[in-house]
């Protein structure tokens, strides 16, 4: 269990970062070693040097050193990668793998009787990331218990879960509603931490404890109508998150302060720390922070009046959102798809098993129908699969309609708002954005129910509507343009959620090209290389250097939207040769009527 420790320990405070002559370095190493308990070592470092930076290549290291362990046959070697694996999974966004590889760990940890409370503790983090609370508790519940049996029977076990164990109890408590449990364990592993402070491996992991169960206990206390008691937890929180740099956890906690000064009627103090909240967030790229500090601004200045500061805000808040929501969106049904395919799966193989065992007991005309009612089974199972498909693109759209048509209506409301000031240029102003507004608004209404139609899925129509938005924007800016398209078979679609990436991304190139290129003239290009969709922006503008320029959230967006799609953007430009933004897509054959049913 000693490697399940360390681990444990890289993986919930940082991975280390190597300079690059160093991963240069182990890297050649690793090309010459020649013993499997040294390549074992070597990419085991390079994983987690690699894991913050370069996440697909830390899996590929990390699972090269599990197929090593396996072969040596050292399970502690082999848990070590598992939970390696399993951490990089969940941060990345795959609880269902990161579930996996953890369940495998256990399984493991049983067989050598060894403490299973961390691996009972790793898959409850997998659940609460998956979003099944319930199951998350169930799982730390039983982790809780193993290790306070551990304790009472005088085994060895992991110190850090003398306090650990009560405080993820107490948050997941607190996500479920369960408020006075949840303070229970809250209050039992603060006492655990003040009666033993020194019982963790550092100082550092004991303060990160303490500031983690301080703005628990301020979110607790704050829910139950105890506000001196809910402040001052914050501020202990605050404070020792600030001595020790723990930049996300103070983020959150300032946050907290905001929404608790927000609650009491003070709204100065709200906005102070929503500003410092929004500000260090900025700066560690946490956008789903960034999000909730400008929106409970945004809602602050509203009250007060200041309409001009809460569609600045509600901007800001939008801009965050965009950031992160595509790519929410499509982990969420990749994870769903991936839990279906994998039960069905299961299922088949029970089928198979089941099969094999009633070969020589039945008759040809017995296995004739045992052999139809399995095809029936699958059948009915694809169905299953495909239904659930249907629900998580139900869900996809209902999230597009809040997300974009619903920023949309609160910005046309502030307007409308602000056209009612005394100051008459502000009347003004507002006035001049409400039909630019609503133009957009509709046509962002347009788009979503354009793509919801199933007549739709054709390519050829996706593409003529393209050609088509992009004749306006060279007409409007008055720029030559040319066109030119493949004849793409009636068979060549592609999904709901692919369409949506392909017109945000062809969209943002089409309006960088009017905003900065000084092209006076510029082409499209739609080809077929393949199994893939080629699309092309080109224009003879100003260019700019890639190595240089700044990058905005509209590149980050187009090739994060990309990615998601699963294809590639690429982005050529040099200055005063003009800018090629080219994006590759993979298309999927239409399936047979009697297979689409």
């Amino acid at each position: 269990m000693l490697s399940l420790c360390s681990l444990f320990g890289l993986s919930a405070f940082g991975q280390y970062n190597l300079p690059a002559h160093q991963l240069d370095s182990l890297t050649h190493l690793l090309e010459n070693a020649t013993a499997d308990t040294n390549k074992y070592a070597l990419l085991m470092q390079l994983g987690a040097a690699n894991h913050d930076v370069h996440p697909n290549k830390s899996v590929q290291q990390y699972s090269e050193a599990l197929k090593i362990a396996r072969a040596i046959g050292d399970k502690s070697r082999i848990m070590g990668c598992l939970v390696s694996i399993g951490f990089l999974y969940a941060s990345i966004g795959e609880p269902v793998k990161a579930i996996e590889m953890n369940q495998e760990v256990l399984r493991y940890t049983e067989e050598m009787n060894e403490d299973t409370s961390m691996p009972l503790a790793f898959i409850a983090n997998a659940y609460e990331a998956q979003g099944d609370l319930a199951q998350a508790i169930t799982y730390a519940r039983r982790s809780y218990w193993v290790y306070e049996k551990r304790v009472k029977d005088g085994l060895p076990c992991d110190e850090r879960g003398y306090p650990a164990g009560p405080m993820r109890l107490g948050q997941l408590l607190e996500k479920m509603g369960q408020r006075d449990s949840a303070i229970h364990y809250a209050q039992m592993s603060l006492h655990r931490l003040l009666e033993k402070p020194f019982v963790v491996y550092d100082v550092q992991s004991w303060t990160f404890f303490y500031c983690e169960v301080c703005n628990l206990l301020g979110t607790l206390y704050s829910q139950s109508n105890l506000p001196e008691e809910s402040l001052r937890f914050y501020r202990l929180a605050l404070r020792k998150g600030a001595e020790n740099e723990f930049h996300g956890l103070l983020q959150k906690t300032r946050f907290a302060m905001a929404k608790f000064y927000h609650q009491a009627n003070q709204r100065d103090s709200a906005i102070y720390y929503a500003t410092q909240a929004y500000e260090g967030a900025t700066k560690t790229k946490d956008f789903e922070v960034m999000k909730n500090a400008a929106g409970l601004q945004r809602t602050i200045f509203e009250q007060l009046g200041d309409f001009k500061k809460a569609l600045h805000y509600n901007d800001l808040a939008v801009a965050a959102r965009d950031s992160v929501s595509g790519a929410e969106k499509v982990r969420a049904v990749q994870n769903l798809t991936h839990q279906e395919e994998r039960r069905q799966q299961a299922i088949r193989q029970e089928m198979e098993l089941s099969l094999v065992a009633h070969q020589n007991k039945v008759k040809m005309y017995s296995l004739l129908a045992a052999l139809v009612g399995v095809f029936c089974l699958g059948f009915l199972l694809y169905r299953v699969l495909e239904l659930r498909k249907m629900e998580a693109m139900r869900q996809a759209i209902a999230a597009d309609l809040h997300d974009e048509v619903g920023a949309s209506l609160t910005s046309i409301q502030i307007l409308a708002q602000l056209a009612h000031h005394e100051d008459p240029a502000r009347q003004s102003e507002a006035l001049n954005k409400l039909p630019d507004q609503a133009r957009r608004t509709a046509a962002a209404l347009r788009e979503i129910v354009w793509n919801i139609n199933p007549k739709n899925s054709g390519l050829g129509l996706l593409i003529s509507q393209l050609s088509r938005y992009a004749g306006e924007v060279f007409e409007k800016m008055d720029i030559q343009y040319s066109i030119h398209a493949d004849d793409f078979p009636n068979t060549a679609t592609l999904n709901m959620v692919t369409r949506q990436h392909l017109q945000r991304i062809f969209k943002e190139a089409l309006n960088n090209l009017a905003k900065h290129s000084q092209a006076s003239q510029a082409a499209v290009i739609f080809k077929k290389e393949g199994h893939e969709l080629v699309v092309q922006v080109r224009d003879n503008g100003c260019g700019f250097d890639t190595a240089t320029v700044r990058r905005g959230n509209g590149l980050d967006n187009m090739a994060q939207r990309a990615a998601a799609a699963g294809g590639q953007l690429s982005l050529r430009s040099s200055p005063m040769e003009g800018t090629e933004t080219t994006l590759r897509l993979p298309l999927k054959a239409e399936r047979a009527w009697w297979w689409a049913w």
